[in-house]
């Protein structure tokens, strides 16, 4: 069968416009740029209006949670792409636990925030800011554990690891995204929903490429780029197709109604 070539599934050319193509449907569909990403997102996302940043005066389309998760994620990955493209693993224990740790604030916070909803016993009021710099937290975690994954399954040798210099700059930018939000720098709205629509589609895909390199039984072999970028392409056109079906699923459910 094909895949058992462990070869790319097109050219890189084609892959690339492919990818180049995903982009431009995206920003050339007819509608505002702020409702598609509300509409990629809207199958995972509550969008409710108390939970989520108004920047002069227009909700965020991704909640102030999701801005974090998904935005920190973005952010991380971004950087590990540059500085630890081939990391195949954290550099030490106290890593996993810091990424752990990460995640867990958010859950905590998440349940304390549920329970007040409920009317149930909570430790305090939700507020915007804890939902976002927990999210944050929670989504540089979740790129300090999913990296190595990917690094470990695509590269024939990996190289390096992923330590706590390369969080350096993710948590920076995290900061002064907290401290834009949260003051309402109404400039923030495209450039941080953008960050936030790009980390969410990007979770789908890197779960998406681990799993097509495992069922196209090419793990471990690629030793440059090119020889997983026809995968990281289909991934991506995966990962939006996933999330718009998910979309059209609740629309047919409740239709344009908040999630409670």
């Amino acid at each position: 069968m094909f895949w058992l070539t462990r070869r790319p599934l097109f050219p890189s050319a084609v892959s690339l416009a492919l990818l180049l193509a995903l982009l431009v449907v995206f920003l050339l569909a007819p509608w505002p740029l702020l409702l598609k990403m509300q509409a990629v997102g809207f199958g995972l996302d509550p969008q409710r209006p108390a939970h989520s940043f108004f920047l002069a005066g227009q909700m965020m389309p991704i909640e102030a949670r999701k801005v974090g998760i998904y935005g920190g994620f973005g952010l991380a990955v971004l950087w590990l792409a540059w500085r630890a493209p081939r990391a195949a693993n954290l550099a030490r224990v106290d890593g996993y636990i810091a990424a752990l740790l990460g995640i867990a604030l958010m859950g905590l916070d998440g349940t304390n925030a549920l329970l007040y909803d409920l009317g149930a016993p909570h430790l305090y009021a939700p507020r915007l800011d804890l939902r976002l710099g927990t999210g944050l937290l929670c989504g540089l975690g979740m790129a300090a554990l999913l990296w190595p994954i990917w690094g470990q399954t695509a590269w024939r040798v990996p190289q390096g690891v992923v330590n706590g210099t390369h969080f350096g700059v993710p948590l920076l930018l995290s900061a002064l995204l907290l401290a834009g939000l949260t003051s309402g720098q109404g400039w923030l709205m495209l450039p941080v929903s953008l960050l936030g629509t790009f980390g969410l589609v990007a979770v789908v895909a890197l779960m998406n490429a681990v799993g097509l390199l495992v069922l196209f039984r090419r793990e471990a072999a690629a030793d440059q780029v090119v020889d997983v970028l026809d995968v990281v392409a289909l991934s991506a056109w995966l990962a939006v197709l996933e999330l718009l079906a998910l979309a059209a699923a609740r629309y047919l459910l409740i239709g344009t109604t908040p999630l409670p």
